[in-house]
């Protein structure tokens, strides 16, 4: 899918819960132009795939994350996100921080969702 130009930046040892890491990658943002250089990326967060694969069913669904991981690496499971930037600049960590918040919030309300099922 999109293979091109896709890499580790950096993990974030415990970020999660101040005990789960996560991962940063980066890819070519037009895949269709293969023989150009790259000049955007698009951003990609890797989740442990003990934390996420018991919500995927939820987390894959549009009222949570809406989009369904598409790779699998080193345990970790790796979302493609809609944050873009130039190559020249580096990650544009606010908008990063700002999905990231936003998927962990939808990801704890899809943990109370379940431990709420569990209980009945």
């Amino acid at each position: 899918m999109i293979e091109d130009g896709f890499e580790l930046i950096k993990t974030f040892d415990t970020i999660i819960a101040g005990k789960f890491p996560l991962r940063l990658y980066r890819s070519r943002f037009s895949p269709t132009d293969l023989d150009k250089p790259i000049e955007e990326y698009r951003y990609h967060f890797g989740f442990p795939e003990k934390l996420v694969k018991p919500a995927a069913l939820l987390l894959e669904t549009t009222p949570y994350w809406g989009n369904k991981h598409w790779k699998e690496e080193d345990g970790f499971w790796i979302w493609w996100l809609t944050v873009t930037s130039n190559a020249k600049n580096g990650p544009p960590y606010k908008a990063l921080n700002r999905r990231l918040d936003y998927m962990l919030h939808a990801y704890n309300n899809v943990v109370r969702f379940l431990r709420k099922s569990c209980k009945k």
